[in-house]
């Protein structure tokens, strides 16, 4: 993690960014790893050259599908869920891809950036 505070945290690594932000959501970023956790109408960005595809690893429980978020608030994709894991493909390679409002609490175990 290269940075945290109440409005955001920001992960880098292998020149991948991750980026979660408050943005219009009513809760607090916290310091939360393994899974992380992005709050409803929190934003996600995740920047990388010629990005043509996303696993993100989520967690589904009894109660709760923490990676149905992530399906329902990307447009523009290909976009499966498979129990815990969502996978995102685009038509063509992007630099940028952003979840501007997260439809519910989602939850990540892991991103997997894939490129052209």
């Amino acid at each position: 993690r290269v940075s945290q505070d109440t409005s955001s945290q920001v992960w880098s690594n292998g020149g991948a960014t991750v980026t979660n932000n408050k943005a219009s959501s009513t809760s607090n970023i916290i310091d939360s790893s393994n899974p992380v956790r992005f709050y409803k109408n929190s934003s996600l960005k995740i920047e990388y050259s010629n990005i043509v595809k996303l696993v993100i690893k989520s967690k589904v429980y009894s109660d709760n599908n923490y990676a149905e978020p992530f399906a329902n608030s990307i447009t523009g994709a290909d976009v499966t869920v498979d129990g815990e894991v969502v996978t995102i493909v685009f038509s063509k390679a992007v630099d940028v891809v952003e979840f501007a409002a997260l439809t519910a609490q989602a939850r990540a175990y892991s991103i997997e950036v894939f490129t052209a």
